[in-house]
């Protein structure tokens, strides 16, 4: 009977340990690891548990921010000591035996993880065989929060090296793109100001529109970043309502009655579209920016088609265009900031239209994308979700700032 017990024992204990591995395994995030690993011991011994993790300044806290009630300011000092020493200390052991729980450390491969504490119900605490178990637990539990570190410390660096990539890339467009309208407005202004050269008045308003050109040039630069940097760093307030894609439409083709006064645009709208939430002002930029890179990218006078759909429970706007297409490894590269399909007959840009709109799709909880048609040409699609009224309000508190007329 005796032999029956200890093997039905260590099949639980068995059990109980594959249970927290698998479970282990599933956390992401070290307050979900503590949370799992405290649960556990809580279940398998019925007593209080908390796992303690260093802070920003190597202080030891509960990743929740609330520390459990047996720990006390003695129970801190205890698990502190433990953490620097890397032995388990507090009741039952031979250091610091008048705490009343158990601090055990939290090993990783070159250093310690953190506390588990162990406040057990019976004031004589715990068997050999729960220390040994508590023992196995602590060290499958250091071991897990040594992943996440590893994994929070790879993201950091992905984080960093990708800031580090944009970086190169602005440089870059400041030292190239930029050095061209800054020199044309240096020159010109120069040549203004020689009083001694004789310059007739067409040659004056000549020089005076090319600076008040690449000056302007340079504000949309500026202005596209600016707003890109906004809708990706999630600082803009969507003020999002109910309005018909044809609305949206009529204004952006309002503002772009010159760049497109030489090319056929059909629409086809269908009367029973459903209007999806959105911000007016950015959705109208967004479509602004897709048939500026029409106009840029497809022979003059070719014509332009947009469409709208509805599509399970979103809204499809669909942009398409008579030019060359777009290279099939280059469909998704489109949406990056400052790039531009590799080509000898480059127009003048900086790469940031598309970025900008994808910003915007994203922001709304939709999606852009590219692709070509079989007729020839590219066609952008952008999928607008058809979000319930407390969706549109949850979503719209996700964003913090103000949404300027300039956005």
């Amino acid at each position: 009977r005796e032999h029956t017990v200890l093997a039905r024992d260590l099949e639980r204990r068995s059990g109980l340990m594959l249970a927290l591995t698998q479970r282990l395994a599933e956390a992401r995030g070290v307050a979900v690891v503590a949370d799992v690993a405290g649960r556990a011991v809580q279940e398998l011994l019925d007593c209080g548990a908390a796992v303690l993790v260093p802070g920003t300044h190597g202080e030891l806290r509960h990743p929740e921010g609330e520390s459990p009630a047996f720990l006390d300011a003695k129970g801190l000092g205890a698990a502190g000591w433990v953490f620097t020493n890397g032995h388990a200390a507090g009741l039952g052991t031979d250091t610091l035996p008048d705490v009343q729980a158990l601090f055990l450390p939290l090993p990783g491969r070159n250093e310690s993880m953190g506390v588990l504490a162990v406040a057990p119900a019976m004031p004589w605490g715990f068997s050999p065989e729960q220390m040994r178990l508590l023992d196995s637990f602590a060290r499958q539990v250091g071991l897990s929060l040594e992943v996440e570190r590893l994994q929070e410390s790879t993201r950091q660096a992905q984080l960093e090296s990708e800031a580090e990539r944009l970086k190169a890339s602005l440089l870059s467009a400041v030292t190239h793109d930029l050095q061209t309208p800054l020199a044309a407005i240096s020159g010109s202004a120069e040549s203004l100001l020689l009083a001694d050269v004789a310059m007739d008045q067409a040659t004056h308003a000549m020089l005076a529109r090319n600076i008040r050109d690449e000056a302007a040039r340079l504000s949309r630069l500026l202005d596209n970043l600016l707003r890109l940097t906004r809708l990706e760093s999630g600082t803009v307030r969507l003020r999002k309502e109910p309005i018909p894609l044809e609305e949206v439409v009529g204004t952006a083709l309002a503002r772009l009655e010159k760049t497109l006064a030489e090319r056929a645009v059909t629409i086809s709208l269908p009367d029973d579209l459903p209007m999806p939430p959105l911000d007016g002002l950015l959705m109208e930029q967004l479509l602004v920016n897709l048939l500026e890179n029409v106009a840029k990218y497809t022979p003059p006078g070719s014509p332009v088609h947009i469409a709208a759909r509805q599509k399970d429970d979103s809204v499809e706007l669909i942009v398409d265009d008579r030019g060359p297409g777009i290279p099939q490894e280059a469909l998704e590269k489109v949406f990056n900031i400052f790039y531009r399909v590799p080509g000898e007959k480059r127009p003048r840009g900086y790469g940031l239209g598309l970025a900008i709109s994808r910003a915007v799709a994203i922001a709304h909880g939709g999606s852009i994308r590219a692709e070509n048609r079989p007729q020839g040409g590219a066609r952008f699609v952008v999928t607008l979700p058809l979000e319930t009224a407390s969706a549109q309000e949850n979503h719209s508190h996700a964003f913090t700032t103000d949404n300027d007329p300039g956005h």
